[in-house]
């Protein structure tokens, strides 16, 4: 995937579909006019990331970081106002704060519920969110054996709803058209 020119295309696609105020909330907030990308990150902090995570991660999210170090969500891309977390902020969900381990509860009980606790929580230490913001949406990625893509889910905090994706590449052309 040529993460560079898609994203270029996809800021452009999703600016122009701002109305006014929607375009001046997030001027407000995010750091350009005219790209919702971020500054590559290098290999050196992708490294760091896999060994403080202890795996490498899919070659779909590490092209997308050396093309761009995290996403600024506009007109509700990728999940309503939620950003793609930069390579540093990646976490486990197995490392995460309460609100996070109780939606990965119900997303267990709803897709593993015959699973013990022990099988459970090493699907959990198998998880790495990358998408989160302030209590609302969460996005995690599910380790597999796959050096490509991962699946994702996506959870949005209306209704517990659960969304999957075969990869981080289907998130991120997701209701996506130019």
């Amino acid at each position: 995937m040529d993460w560079q020119s898609y994203l270029v295309k996809l800021s452009r696609h999703l600016l122009a579909n701002l109305d006014d105020d929607e375009l001046e909330e997030l001027r407000e907030t995010a750091s350009t006019n005219d790209y919702l990308g971020f500054p590559p990150a290098s290999i050196e902090l992708i490294e760091q990331a896999q060994h403080r995570l202890g795996f490498e991660l899919p070659s779909s999210l590490t092209s997308f970081y050396l093309a761009s170090n995290g996403w600024q969500s506009a007109d509700g891309f990728p999940l309503s106002k939620a950003n793609i977390l930069s390579v540093t902020e990646l976490i486990l969900l197995s490392d995460c704060h309460i609100r996070e381990l109780d939606i990965y509860s119900i997303f267990v009980e709803q897709h593993f519920a015959g699973l013990s606790y022990g099988e459970r929580n090493s699907k959990l230490e198998n998880c790495v969110v990358i998408v989160d913001l302030d209590g609302n949406e969460l996005g995690f990625m599910v380790r597999t054996d796959r050096k490509d893509d991962w699946p994702v889910v996506t959870h949005n905090p209306d209704g517990d709803d659960f969304e999957t994706y075969s990869g981080f590449v289907e998130l991120m052309k997701a209701g996506i058209t130019f």
